[in-house]
């Protein structure tokens, strides 16, 4: 379960926290929220690549901190801005 993996995150432990997480999101392609909860687990460890490319699946399209940090980080500046 997505929550169960968070318990790795608090406790420091991210090699276990995106195992987790790369285990069981996204379910699928157009699974948005997924996609999402891995673009954010991928930022979290400082996979940013992953990150934007998780966000771009995903239809939630909110131009959180998150998001913008990880186009920053992916060198997609001109992206992070129109997001900003």
């Amino acid at each position: 379960m997505i929550i169960a993996a968070l318990k790795y995150w608090f406790n420091g432990n991210t090699t276990l926290y995106i195992n987790q997480i790369r285990k069981l999101c996204p379910r699928s392609e157009d699974d948005s929220l997924g996609n999402w909860l891995r673009a954010r687990a991928e930022t979290r460890t400082g996979n940013y690549n992953l990150s934007v490319r998780y966000f771009k699946l995903t239809k939630f399209k909110g131009n959180g901190s998150n998001r913008i940090y990880s186009y920053q980080q992916a060198g997609l500046n001109e992206e992070a801005r129109a997001l900003l």
